[in-house]
């Protein structure tokens, strides 16, 4: 048996930007979309409280992926600017 949260966690970080619906969670982790929406509660609410990640999840269109947290955005700025100027 696989861990739900992991297999979800890793499937977001591929998905990118792009992200991905119930539907496509579903039918990748054989889950039903009632134990889906549970699974990204869970996680949500897991990210959130977890101080050590800089990791969330969000829905954006009625699609999820991972997101930076708005508090380390800055570090996010940084990189990209030193990256790319």
């Amino acid at each position: 048996m696989f861990n739900k949260e992991a297999a979800l966690e890793s499937l977001l970080f591929v998905a990118g930007d792009e992200g991905l619906n119930v539907q496509e969670i579903t039918s990748l982790l054989e889950m039903t979309p009632l134990e889906v929406h549970h699974l990204i509660t869970t996680m949500r609410k897991a990210y959130e409280e977890d101080q050590s990640t800089g990791i969330t999840l969000i829905e954006t269109r009625k699609r999820y992926q991972l997101a930076t947290k708005k508090v380390c955005r800055y570090y996010q700025k940084i990189c990209y600017f030193s990256l790319f100027s």
